[in-house]
């Protein structure tokens, strides 16, 4: 947990970002520090290998389902064992395995963001994974602070938690 001084540097620093009225320009500022890799350059012929990588990844993104893209994250960042990260994110086995084997309608967005902090995913990573499940962040004081979290590396649920009923915004493990 975060001493006290931490918490009240959160806090201060969270009060600000709530109290900007221009919060879509925030979350936009953001997460444009994390996706510099999507400019396109045009204007040049592609090889053949180029072409059919394309075509390859393509072909990917249509075999992408969340379940999948939840277990890449699960294996890209070293977790051997599921339980660690359904635990954490405060749900059942038996949920987590319908959500991997993709027999469950989406989760909620807030659920998605609860399995981010477990992953301790950054600010580019949760943000994919909310388009991967339909979700996106919103120009409001919640979303913004949650942004704020993944962007700081603040994963702690109880710290987040209070952080946020400390300036009258719904917790994330109660969603």
């Amino acid at each position: 947990m975060a001493s006290y001084m931490e918490m009240v540097k959160y806090r201060v620093q969270l009060r600000k970002i709530i109290q900007n009225p221009d919060k879509e320009y925030f979350i936009k500022n953001i997460l444009s520090k994390y996706d510099k890799d999507s400019d396109l350059v045009f204007g040049h012929a592609l090889s053949d290998f180029q072409f059919s990588d394309l075509k390859n990844t393509i072909q990917d993104s249509k075999n992408m389902t969340l379940g999948r893209y939840i277990q890449y994250l699960v294996d890209s960042k070293g977790i051997k064992k599921d339980s660690i990260v359904y635990t954490k994110a405060n749900l059942t086995k038996e949920y987590w395995s319908k959500l991997i084997n993709n027999k469950t309608a989406n989760p909620s967005k807030y659920k998605i963001i609860r399995i981010g902090l477990a992953l301790k995913l950054n600010c580019k990573e949760i943000n994919e994974l909310l388009k991967v499940a339909g979700y996106s962040f919103k120009p409001n004081n919640r979303d913004s602070a949650i942004i704020w979290f993944f962007d700081n590396h603040i994963y702690d649920f109880p710290d987040i938690d209070e952080l946020l009923t400390t300036l009258n915004l719904e917790p994330i493990f109660d969603a």
